[in-house]
């Protein structure tokens, strides 16, 4: 990804809101692309990371694992970053439809 000035005076402002944590460098700097990405400064109290979290999504990205997000905007924000690394395939769950349901309209599915 490529910073801006404005990214970092942003960075900045985010540092010093949070001010003194317990989360590791690494932990830190995706707590901090929440924030910045959604400007919402509970996800310092909300997010938790399992022991083995990082590495085991290292060796997901490593292994080439498909991503699955929640909506088209994370799946356009990820994929050029993704495609220049690892070349994991990235899905948007709200985009596939595994199976038809006959108790909703062809309008209730959009079509």
């Amino acid at each position: 990804m490529e910073w801006h000035i404005t990214d970092a005076q942003s960075l900045r402002i985010i540092d010093r809101e949070i001010g003194d944590h317990v989360f590791s460098p690494s932990e830190y700097e995706i707590v901090r692309r929440v924030i910045y990405a959604t400007a919402d400064f509970d996800y310092k109290s909300l997010i938790r990371f399992s022991d083995q979290a990082l590495q085991a999504g290292a060796a997901a990205l490593a292994a080439r694992s498909t991503i699955v997000v929640d909506v088209p905007m994370v799946q356009v924000g990820i994929t050029p970053i993704i495609q220049e690394t690892f070349a994991n395939p990235v899905y948007c769950s709200m985009e596939a439809l595994t199976r038809p349901q006959r108790e909703k309209s062809r309008a209730a599915w959009g079509n």
